[in-house]
């Protein structure tokens, strides 16, 4: 036990149905590695539990949850109800040895009642906890990562949350996907492919001596010439295309700084962009 981290019991979230059964169980398991994985608390081992958890705040009996074994500050718990069209999930923090005091956290979350949607609400409710006993430290429990695989014979983007579960193929390009990387507002993802969709567009890398500017050229479909599609004004290279051949998409090796507006309106129609 370290005594310097506070101790968060997450009592089993009860099921209002047989039907919610399953989500309960995934919602509290899920809750719990989250919280075990920040490291900024403990999370007693469910086998030091009372036997009777509360569903809402009227059945709490903060004594129970402070006496050893659990020895718990504060105490995570809730109900599932669900239907076929939807779950609804009440989820409670008290801080037990202040029984007095309103909830820490106290949560409804709505939404498909798919095991995907409740990981996700599973993941707020942590990032939430997490978020008060730390001062306001952002949790990481709802970050998403993408990654490269070729697991489906091409190298596409994939995407899964922060503990490695639901992992899904974000593109089928049948090519060469890398690097991928979130645009700032995390609504995005840019990466760079080695395919075109059509021949309308090219790309063609720089071999001049010096340094490899990589000016990256494009045959663009209302150009009777060759538009250089960037202003580079520092290392460039991997051109790539986005999924629609009227919006190519250019990625830039190392710092760049801002380019210079472009005299040309065929350039300007074919500058790099982030593309849906």
């Amino acid at each position: 036990m370290d005594a310097n981290k506070p101790r968060v019991a997450i009592a089993d979230f009860t099921p209002r149905a047989d039907s919610a059964k399953s989500h309960s169980i995934l919602f509290t398991q899920i809750v719990r590695d989250d919280l075990q994985f920040s490291g900024i608390l403990e999370v007693p081992s469910p086998s030091f539990y009372p036997p009777q958890a509360p569903s809402v705040p009227a059945e709490l009996k903060p004594a129970i949850w402070i006496d050893p074994p659990t020895n718990a500050n504060f105490l995570g718990f809730g109900n599932l109800t669900e239907s076929t069209a939807e779950v609804a999930i009440e989820a409670w923090l008290y801080d037990v040895r202040n029984p007095s005091s309103q909830a820490v956290v106290g949560k409804v979350y709505r939404g498909a009642p798919t095991d995907l949607q409740v990981r996700k609400f599973a993941h707020q409710f942590a990032d939430e906890i997490i978020g008060k006993l730390s001062g306001g430290l952002p949790g990481v429990a709802s970050t998403q990562i993408t990654f490269v695989s070729s697991r489906n014979g091409s190298k596409e983007i994939w995407g899964m949350d922060y503990d490695g579960s639901n992992q899904r193929q974000l593109t089928n390009l049948k090519s060469i996907a890398l690097t991928p990387r979130w645009s700032p507002d995390a609504s995005r993802i840019a990466f760079t492919c080695f395919a075109f969709p059509s021949r309308a567009f090219a790309a063609l890398i720089s071999r001049r001596r010096g340094l490899p500017t990589a000016h990256r050229l494009f045959f663009h479909p209302r150009c009777k010439a060759i538009p250089n599609c960037t202003c580079p004004t520092s290392t460039e290279a991997a051109p790539s295309a986005s999924p629609t051949p009227t919006a190519p998409a250019c990625l830039p090796v190392g710092i760049r700084k801002p380019a210079r507006p472009s005299p040309s309106s065929a350039i300007a129609a074919a500058l790099p962009s982030f593309t849906s």
